[in-house]
């Protein structure tokens, strides 16, 4: 059944010489995989242009129950984003926020907020030098805004002096495993109030940085969502000072 969809690019896949899958973030319906076209005419080009990560589009869909691969037609970018496939570090943080959010709604219902939360962080990525946001915590402000709506927020308001924060239980807690010092859970409740605007107030080294990055994505793993394991992960390391 044909239906308009609005969607974010997560991924496209080479499947064949000519045709690669390609998966989408739908506020109608969640995550979809299309198999689309892709050679060597103007046509492809332009249609590999758009279907670039976190791009957000319009579409017409063939949309069959118990189909893994739909149909795709008619494509095109309804926001402008050129940094995201031109900008060096835009180009990895727009890659690790697509890889990020393919691994965490795999198996998702569709969720119009997430989509939603999805194509404002593209926004906000395209220009985020121009409205002050800090390019540097980009991704960290992306993966603490998500966990909102893959229902795995950590749950800061009974954080007290003295208090620890359980990793395993996303709250404060004593004595379990995973459990983050006091120093740490309050360091921990400050960031977990960290957005894209406020991302620029956060002063980190690159190693302060990773650290964060590291216990977040350890946070992720502990809740099911694996993406430590994420190609762009290794290159969000490495782009800072």
């Amino acid at each position: 059944m044909d239906e308009h969809l609005d969607a974010v690019v997560l991924r496209a896949v080479r499947h064949s010489d000519a045709r690669w899958v390609v998966t989408l973030l739908t506020r109608q319906r969640g995550p979809l995989s299309f198999l689309v076209s892709m050679g060597a005419t103007a046509g492809s080009r332009r249609r590999r242009a758009v279907l670039t990560p976190m791009n957000v589009i319009e579409l017409e869909g063939d949309i069959r129950p118990n189909r893994a691969l739909h149909t795709m037609r008619g494509a095109q970018a309804v926001i402008p984003l050129p940094s995201l496939s031109q900008h060096p570090v835009k180009i990895i943080m727009a890659q690790l926020m697509a890889e990020v959010l393919a691994a965490a709604t795999r198996d998702e219902q569709h969720d119009p907020l997430l989509y939603d939360f999805a194509r404002y962080s593209a926004m906000a990525l395209e220009a985020a030098q121009e409205r002050g946001i800090a390019l540097a915590n980009f991704h960290l402000a992306f993966l603490v805004g998500l966990t909102r709506f893959v229902g795995i927020e950590p749950d800061f308001t009974e954080v007290a002096p003295g208090a620890t924060f359980s990793l395993e239980e996303g709250r404060v807690a004593w004595g379990t495993p995973n459990t983050l010092s006091p120093t740490e859970t309050t360091f921990a409740a400050r960031l977990a109030r960290m957005n894209y605007r406020t991302s620029r107030l956060f002063s980190l080294s690159r190693r302060e940085r990773n650290d964060i990055l590291d216990g977040i994505l350890r946070y992720y793993t502990l809740h099911g969502v694996q993406l430590s394991s994420l190609r762009t992960v290794s290159l969000a390391r490495e782009i800072f000072d």
